[in-house]
Parts: structure tokens; sequence; C-alpha cells
């Protein structure tokens, strides 16, 4: 850069128009560090439409998440099933997976906790001690000794105290918060989600149990009834009332609900285990 200079050792027009300029070429880059360190834009969450109502049901509602009342949910209750509430709260304790979750659910708080912490001052203390003594030395005959006849002990303490504080001037610290809790809530989704499924994979079994239960007593009913009726059918026979195809009939209605009672019966036992 060229500085002409006029007489009398004054800076001329030409270095006043390169001050100019590089007072604007500061501002500017000022100005573009500032945008910089600035965080980007709040978030928010798309508009999605949703019907009010549909055709299928008048009394429809819109579901609202709840995270932390997932976590708490326990709908198998309703049933008043003293079985079921015991299979399932045995499944979920012993479930690896429910473990896993609630662990990084509890890493995921903590998160939150030692980010919000970084909004306050940051106290450090450190204190130390030393202690020291002299003697007196005192001569004998066979030399001089070192006694301490006159001791003297000195205590020094030191104490350090400091504190620093970040000063959250670009919302650094507040968009660490909100990723911390936006984790968190996920970790919750996360947990729900697997008790949710360990509790409706075991009163899906269980259901499916009783209605064994219930189909083995239906067909033992039935056993019996189609048992009946083959004897009143061979009787009738007998008597030269019914054919011999009446009988055959009878007699295979019967056996199909014996294999179909079996056939429920080791399915039954094959689910249980």
């Amino acid at each position: 850069m060229t500085i002409s200079l006029r007489p009398g050792g004054h800076i001329g027009h030409g270095s006043r128009i390169c001050r100019h300029t590089l007072r604007w070429c500061c501002r500017a880059l000022m100005a573009v560090a500032i945008a910089g360190c600035a965080v980007g834009p709040d978030y928010k969450t798309p508009a999605v439409e949703i019907p009010t109502q549909f055709k299928e049901g008048v009394d429809w509602q819109r579901a609202n998440a709840n995270p932390q009342a997932s976590l708490l949910s326990t709908w198998w209750l309703d049933y008043h099933d003293d079985t079921l509430t015991r299979l399932i709260d045995e499944a979920q304790k012993a479930n690896q997976s429910i473990a896993r979750a609630e662990a990084t659910y509890r890493l995921a708080q903590a998160a939150v906790m030692a980010s919000e912490a970084s909004f306050f001052p940051t106290i450090d203390a450190q204190m130390s001690g030393s202690r020291s003594g002299t003697g007196v030395g005192a001569a004998n005959g066979r030399g001089t000794s070192f006694s301490p006849v006159r001791p003297g002990v000195q205590n020094f303490v030191s104490a350090d105290l400091s504190a620093s504080w970040e000063l959250d001037l670009w919302g650094g610290i507040r968009r660490q918060v909100e990723s911390s809790k936006a984790s968190a809530e996920a970790s919750a989704a996360q947990l729900a989600g697997a008790r949710l499924s360990i509790a409706a994979s075991v009163a899906g079994a269980y259901f499916n149990l009783r209605l064994a239960d219930v189909n083995i007593d239906l067909l033992k009913q039935q056993q019996q009834l189609d048992a009946g009726v083959l004897e009143m059918t061979r009787a009738s026979y007998a008597q030269g009332i019914s054919p011999n195809d009446s009988v055959l009939a009878a007699q295979d209605t019967l056996e199909l609900v014996i294999a179909d009672l079996q056939a429920t019966q080791t399915s039954r036992e094959q689910d249980e285990h």
C-alpha cells in the first residue's frame, strides 16, 4: 500500500481512503464473526393436518403423546388377574432389553442435569498444609549431638478458592440443554416401548393359554355329548330303527372331536413352555 505525504509530514487523501476502507473491512469481519457464533433458529414441529373426525367413529379423540405416562402405564391391572400381573412383573424384571433401556434412560437424565448445571458458576476449592520443626544442638564429652532442647514448630496452611462462569451469550449452553432433554425423551420412549413390548407379548401368550383352556373344556363337553349320541345311535340300530350308516357317522363325529381335543391340548402344552 502506497502512502503519499504532503509537505509538512501530513498524511494525504489516499491514506484517509485506506483508513476508511480498513475500518469498514474490520466491521464486516466482526459482523461475520458474530453471525458465526450465533446458534440456529428454534426448532418448530411441522404442522400435520389431521381430520377432526372420522365417519367410522363419532367419539374418536386425538391422542397426545406422553412418554412419562407411558413409563408408568400398568394397563394389565385393568384385567384384575393376579396371575397375569405376576407373569408380566417377572418378565419385565428379568428382561435384559428393559434393563439396558433403563440404564440408557438414567444416563440421559444425568446428561440433562449436567447440561443444566452449565448455567451456574463452577467453584473450585483447594487447601493444603505443612508443619516444620527446629531443634538446638548441645555438646557433650563424646561429641556434638542435636536434640530438641527448645523445639520450634511452625504450621503452614494455604487455601485457594476459584470460581468460573461461562455466560451463555450465544445460546450454546441452551441448545445443549435442549439436545440433552430431547435425547432423554427419546430414551424414555424407547424404555416405554420395551416395557410395552414385553407386557404385550406376555399378555398375548397368557390369553392364548386361557383361550386354549376354554376350548379344551368345550371340546370335552362336546366329546361327552357325541359319545352319548353314539350310544343312542347304536341302541337305535340294535332295535332296527336306525341304519348302520348313522352309527358310522356318529362314530366319525366323535373321533374328530377327540382328535381336535388332543391337538388343542398339545398346542397348549407347547405354548406354556
